[in-house]
Formats: structure tokens, sequence, C-alpha cells
């Protein structure tokens, strides 16, 4: 052999740690970017198909949940409501239309007169 040689390969020898290091990492390194890419092509597609799927069941789900209430239910609920959280707050208050008025105002009117009639006896 050729002094060449020999010197390449004791120089081969000196550095076979690091260079099987090397090797070593540049192979996982490769077998993680496969593991990677890999997942990739089978996981987005599958990935979109369960989220679609899921996302149909959920509208459907909610599609059934969403239910309509008559307006009766919906005025009757309506009422206690009113009557359990906001009646006395405004018990004092009269909200009277137009027609109501005027029966309200000949009401008082016939009692304002049973009253005067009440002391001129």
């Amino acid at each position: 052999m050729s002094q060449a040689k020999v010197d390449k390969r004791k120089l081969e020898k000196k550095n076979r740690a690091k260079i099987l290091r090397r090797k070593k990492i540049k192979q996982a390194l490769a077998i993680f970017i496969a593991a990677i890419a890999i997942g990739a092509l089978i996981g987005v597609p599958l990935g979109r198909k369960i989220y679609k799927e899921n996302k149909k069941r959920e509208d459907a789900k909610a599609a059934e949940a969403a239910k309509y209430v008559s307006s009766d239910d919906l005025n009757s609920w309506l009422d206690e409501y009113w009557v359990d959280n906001y009646s006395d707050i405004y018990s004092g208050i009269s909200f009277a239309t137009n027609n109501d008025a005027e029966a309200a105002d000949t009401e008082s009117d016939a009692d304002a007169d049973t009253d005067a009639d009440a002391d001129a006896e």
C-alpha cells in the first residue's frame, strides 16, 4: 500500500467515532422527516374526512334541537316571567289605551259625583 492510503486509513480510524455519529444523526433525521411526510400524507385527508363527518353530525343535532315555540306558549311564558320579575316594580303604573283611559275617567267622575252627593247629605 502506498503511504497516502495508509495515512487516509489512519485518519479514518482516528475519526471513526465522529463519522459514525454523523451517519447515525443523518439516518435518524431522514427517518424522522420520512415519518412526518407519511403522517401528513395519511393524516391530513383522514383528518379532513373525520372533521366533515363530525360537522355533519353536529349540524344534524343542531337542526334537530331547533324547535319552534307556538305563540300561545311564548305569550304565557312571557306573562309568567313578567309577573315573577317585574310586576312589583311597575305595580302603580297603568298602561291604559285611549278607550281604557276614557272609561277610567268616566268611572272616576262617577265616583267623584257619589262622593259629592255623600258630602251634601
